[in-house]
């Protein structure tokens, strides 16, 4: 006879076989999503999240502070940022397999760096022993429990001047700079700081500490001025000078001679004397401009709108040998126009307008890499060019 509790059990064992050709098991994960990367909020004091000081009077908790045939470190009482010691560490690396020391601060314990990854910076104070270091030949090493490392160096720009002197600077280096190569160091179980020496080099180190620390904006050393846009018309490429001074071809030698000239002008103070004489041993006879400070310029939107215009003096304008173009960029890409006096109309005092709609140039290039316009001289010429634009 079976009990009454085992008699339970066998009715639901048959109700569960019973149903089980209706029923699909069906593997389900408890956790779909992914998981995100959270930052975590800024605590109050680093001193609630790790001890902060790796150095200050002695050197317990470190190790390395010996002289060998690389290496020559002590603790001293020469000179010192604050208290009474600091670390004198001269090095030559050549010919060595390692050079340097580490701390395992706050006796050895593992350290959960992640609430101050963002936040904070190793700090340390150093100078020369002699002369000026134009860098500090140093990587910063952490290193978990289980081995696996994460490296920053100590980059000049973390200076707070651009060498180390025989004065006292701060040297930082961010916990968020250390790169761990992809090998997933565990912050939360820091083991030690290593400090590897590169090169040689002989300073005074002192006070290496945790800090709050948030990287002032990079100041650009130059900065170059925004350029107006260079197809809004209309667009000045020659009065009394090249746009920017950005003009080519002006020499002199037996196959040209180009020249901004006082002698005549349209209006203004000067035009461009044009003079050439293209024999067989002339390899380029030519001239032209780039408007734009030598960037590429996009000539599309105005392809079909805009005209090129400028004032001619020559004796013989119907005479002259040349062609325009506008160049590509890294390409032999042109569109390109032969000399026809037919597009000259009489100015003032001899001068001719000359209005040559950008239609009109033909052939095949990149417009939105528009290189420069350029005039290619063939056979003998001379004339005066002034007042060259771009116009609706």
């Amino acid at each position: 006879m079976l009990t009454k509790k085992y008699s339970w059990i066998a009715i639901g064992l048959l109700l569960a076989i019973s149903f089980s050709g209706c029923i699909e098991l069906r593997k389900i994960s408890l956790y779909d999503g992914q998981v995100q990367d959270v930052a975590l909020p800024k605590p109050e004091k680093i001193s609630k999240v790790v001890a902060p000081i790796l150095f200050e009077e002695d050197t317990v908790d470190m190790w390395g502070i010996v002289d060998d045939s690389c290496k020559s470190f002590s603790l001293t009482n020469e000179t010192a940022y604050k208290g009474e010691t600091s670390l004198k560490l001269s090095w030559e690396r050549q010919g060595c397999k390692w050079v340097g020391f580490g701390m395992g601060w706050d006796g050895w314990s593992g350290k959960d760096l992640t609430p101050i990854m963002k936040y904070a910076a190793f700090e340390m104070y150093v100078k020369a022993q002699k002369g000026k270091m134009y860098g500090l030949p140093m990587v910063f090493t952490l290193e978990d429990y289980s081995g696996v490392m994460a490296f920053c160096y100590t980059a000049n720009k973390y200076f707070e001047r651009t060498a180390i002197d025989n004065e006292w600077q701060r040297v930082v280096v961010p916990l968020k700079a250390f790169n761990d190569e992809g090998e997933g160091i565990d912050y939360t179980n820091i083991k030690q700081l290593q400090v590897e020496m590169q090169q040689s080099g002989s300073v005074f180190v002192d006070d290496i500490k945790l800090v709050f620390y948030e990287e002032e904006p990079q100041k650009p050393w130059f900065v170059e001025a925004t350029l107006p846009n260079p197809v809004k018309l209309p667009q000045v490429l020659f009065d009394d000078n090249f746009a920017n001074k950005n003009g080519w071809g002006l020499f002199s030698d037996d196959c040209q001679q180009i020249e901004i000239s006082n002698e005549e002008k349209y209006d203004g103070n000067s035009s461009l004397h044009v003079k050439w004489n293209n024999t067989e041993e002339c390899h380029l006879v030519a001239f032209g401009s780039n408007w734009n400070k030598w960037k590429p310029i996009d000539i599309s939107p105005i392809r079909n709108t805009a005209t090129l215009k400028f004032f001619m003096k020559a004796d013989a304008p119907k005479d002259l040998d040349f062609t325009i173009a506008f160049e590509e960029f890294d390409a032999p890409g042109k569109i390109t126009l032969k000399w026809d006096a037919a597009y000259a109309k009489p100015a003032k005092e001899g001068w001719k307008r000359v209005e040559i709609p950008l239609k009109d140039f033909k052939g095949q290039m990149n417009e939105t890499k528009t290189q420069h316009l350029a005039f290619r001289l063939m056979g003998r010429g001379d004339f005066y060019i002034d007042n060259i634009t771009l116009e609706n």
